[in-house]
């Protein structure tokens, strides 16, 4: 539950300061695709560690096949012994 509570963390401190620290820097007026392109990373930075968030909480639900387990580690022990 660290993942997702850090994730969820990073999109909202990045959501409330990442506007007012693009805003104030004058790099942004002198070139300005670099300031559009920092603020398109910033939004997919959020809204990619929003999704990664939902499905780390997602993913304690989801259940492997049964012997799932059982024939990777065989699959392994295979690949590794030759």
């Amino acid at each position: 539950m660290t993942a997702p509570a850090a994730l969820l963390a990073y999109a909202v401190v990045l959501g409330v300061f990442g506007p007012g620290m693009l805003r104030v820097r004058a790099w942004t007026e002198r070139a300005p695709r670099l300031g559009i392109l920092a603020w398109q990373a910033a939004t997919a930075s959020a809204l990619g560690a929003m999704v990664l968030a939902g499905l780390a909480l997602l993913a304690p639900f989801a259940r492997a096949p049964h012997g799932l387990a059982e024939r990777a580690s065989r699959i392994t022990l295979v690949r590794f012994a030759s």
